[in-house]
């Protein structure tokens, strides 16, 4: 498991005049990480969704679907996720600034009633201008002498703490477990590997800055005179121009936690997101490709035995084997608690010796969280023996989650793939 590392906050109170947009962001950024959020990964992923969009009108469904990573069959009427996780948000904001952030200057809020998030630059009250005289200072013949003696005594502690922190990373690198077995196959041949968060594909029209389209029969941004709706609205307004800004935040989040699970384990990895990334795309590198069934539609037909519907997401087994149902779908236990299916597939290697693994699914945290287990790779392992041990292959996974928190995750169905 990966440690907790607490985030000490310091707050920049010489800003008195208006702070610049940079300025803006990293202040963001210090209450996106404050101690009261960072427990909190949801509410905090949330609300850097809004702030990324705050200069939008985004409707309850846009932050359900892309701020929340719920289906893409969301309905506000039966379901009231968003609002609750809004209300939960806006209690978080009223929390911190009624503490670690009292007289912090950027003041975030989320106003009753609705779901826009609303700031303001309010300095510090009390905060003095620097004492500034005009000519070069004077100093005493012992003052230059206390600062030549400081400065010498600075550069010796940092040359100190430098030779500290090789001896730290030297024995960080020999105490630092080994890969369990599979990452290790998977990684083998020295070459990168980058974790690739695809991006949905989306449209706007250029004299329309308001109007936004989202087709899940498009999977690629050069497809949109296939889909019908866009067709229809192009007839009105012009070609669509691809709007590709923004991830889902909870498949940003399950990327990000495998590559801080490779990168602890000395993993040379890197995470990426790509709008039109491919398998063959790049052949000097591994590729982990995560992401829920819309914006992986790309991949689904590097599967060979198995069909991914996207709306609702719906799992096909070509040829069940006994005990085995013909499709894996959703189930939902309650308002808090849902069972789902998704894939995890290894593809065949290039002929370069690069690997590809593919994890989709509607949330694909439990997917992740799986492959970092010891328990879920033994099971995987098991799997893997009882087919024969392939070098590629395809596995069906159900899943269950109460919210955020993983319950459980196990192999349903495993086949072997051949290379072609």
């Amino acid at each position: 498991m990966s440690e907790k590392v607490k985030v000490n906050v310091v707050w920049d109170h010489a800003l008195e005049r208006a702070p610049t947009p940079d300025q803006i962001e990293s202040q963001f950024a210090q209450i996106a990480d404050s101690q009261i959020l960072s427990t909190a990964p949801l509410l905090r992923s949330l609300l850097i969704y809004l702030w990324n969009h705050r200069n939008e009108s985004l409707s309850e469904y846009a932050i359900a679907v892309e701020g929340l990573g719920r289906h893409p069959d969301f309905n506000s009427r039966i379901d009231a996720s968003a609002r609750v996780q809004i209300a939960r948000l806006r209690s978080k904001l009223s929390r911190f600034y009624a503490g670690e952030g009292e007289s912090f200057p950027l003041r975030l809020s989320i106003p009753k009633g609705g779901h826009e998030l609303k700031w303001s630059y309010q300095p510090p009250a009390g905060v003095m201008n620097p004492t500034v005289t005009s000519g070069p200072p004077r100093y005493s013949q012992i003052a230059l002498w206390s600062l030549g003696s400081a400065a010498l005594a600075l550069a010796a502690f940092c040359v100190f703490l430098s030779l500290q922190n090789l001896r730290l990373q030297a024995s960080v690198r020999e105490s630092s477990p080994s890969l369990p077995r599979f990452w290790q196959n998977f990684l083998r041949g020295g070459k990168p590997t980058v974790v690739v968060v695809p991006t949905p594909v989306n449209f706007r029209w250029r004299n329309e800055t308001q109007l936004w389209v989202r087709d899940s029969s498009v999977s690629d941004n050069f497809d949109w005179s296939k889909s019908p709706r866009l067709l229809e609205l192009a007839k009105r307004w012009g070609p669509p121009v691809p709007d590709e800004k923004y991830v889902v935040v909870t498949h940003m989040l399950a990327a990000v936690t495998l590559v801080q699970y490779l990168t602890q384990h000395n993993a040379s990895v890197r995470l990426g997101v790509s709008p039109r990334l491919g398998i063959d795309s790049s052949r000097d590198q591994n590729s982990i490709v995560i992401g829920g069934p819309i914006n992986t539609k790309r991949f689904h037909s590097l599967l060979s035995n198995f069909d991914i519907e996207t709306a609702p997401m719906l799992i096909r087994n070509h040829q069940p084997r006994a005990g085995e149902p013909a499709q894996y779908g959703d189930s939902v236990q309650s308002d808090d608690r849902i069972s789902f299916s998704g894939i995890i597939a290894l593809l065949p290697r290039s002929h370069e010796g690069t690997g590809s693994l593919l994890m989709i699914g509607r949330n694909p945290n439990a997917l992740v969280s799986m492959m970092m287990s010891a328990e879920g790779l033994r099971s995987l392992e098991d799997r893997w023996r009882r087919e024969g041990q392939p070098e590629a292959w395809e596995m069906v996974v159900q899943a269950e989650m109460n919210r955020d928190t993983v319950l459980n995750v196990r192999p349903v169905a495993f086949r072997s793939v051949t290379s072609n």
